[in-house]
């Protein structure tokens, strides 16, 4: 397998593009149901009806949920105009979650004519109010220019924010920064480390990858098999079907002694249960 920050490195600036929702991974997802209130067991359409008169009594969270209700269809036909009407008056309630889908909202044209500037605007304000997707953002839009002038010093200080507060992707992407010495950061292989494990134990599988390449020998940094394997084993464990980590698996297996691989192989499992434990 090719080192994936070299692979990745590519995507740098295109990662920051991707429309993130308020949870800390991927874009777009529908919204979940909480199974420690008494929602959790309700139909589609009861549980709306519930968040609606929660919304209506002044409840900023069920603003939000409800707003996420009329985006995804859920319990209601999809409905953005009325999603960015529930997101606004989350927003307006002070929700830092509420100003992000709002920017969300003018970024992407949901529910009223796109205008970076107003994204930007509200991006900002959850920024300003600690949320970590909203500092996030905020680099991807200095980096870019895009709603506001571009300025990698001020990118570079978001990003730092956002993977200091725990974003995962958010440290996989300072890893990369460090790494080949960007944006005006010093090239250190060790910060890069420490970002990369910090992101991989909040859960970015870019990070975990980027780790098992940095001990690989196919393009080596500080090579270690068994600390490579252990990696890949991970990633594998998680479910993730990868062809290239397949074939780095079966590599690494022809050349470690059993005890070397019996050893990685525990070592993973010990971190997965760990890492499990931690995010159940």
């Amino acid at each position: 397998m090719r080192k994936a920050y070299l692979v990745c490195i590519g995507l740098l600036l295109l990662c920051f593009f991707v429309v993130l929702t308020d949870s800390s991974h991927a874009a777009s997802t529908p919204p979940k149901k909480d199974t420690t209130s008494k929602e959790a067991d309700l139909s589609p359409a009861a549980s709306f009806a519930l968040v609606s008169d929660k919304a209506a009594k002044g409840d900023a969270s069920a603003m939000l949920s409800l707003g996420r209700f009329y985006e995804y269809g859920h319990g209601a036909s999809r409905n953005f105009t009325k999603a960015l009407e529930w997101y606004r008056k989350a927003a307006e309630a002070g929700l830092p979650e509420g100003y992000y889908k709002l920017g969300v909202c003018y970024e992407v044209g949901m529910g009223i004519t796109s205008d970076e500037k107003k994204a930007a605007e509200n991006f900002s304000k959850a920024a300003d109010l600690k949320l970590p997707l909203g500092m996030h953002k905020m680099a991807a839009l200095y980096f870019s220019g895009n709603g506001v002038v571009k300025n990698e010093a001020k990118a570079m200080e978001f990003l730092i924010k956002a993977g200091e507060a725990g974003l995962p992707q958010a440290a996989n992407v300072l890893g990369l920064v460090y790494m080949h010495g960007l944006y005006a950061q010093p090239k250190d292989t060790g910060v890069a480390l420490d970002w990369f494990v910090f992101g991989a134990d909040n859960g970015s599988l870019d990070a975990m990858a980027n780790i098992a390449a940095y001990f690989d020998e196919a393009t080596p940094v500080k090579v270690n098999l068994s600390k490579a394997l252990k990696w890949y084993l991970i990633i594998k464990k998680l479910g993730v079907q990868n062809e290239n980590v397949n074939a780095r698996i079966a590599a690494l297996n022809k050349k470690m002694s059993q005890q070397q691989k019996d050893s990685a192989e525990k070592e993973a499992d010990a971190w997965l249960d760990q890492f499990r434990s931690k995010n159940k």
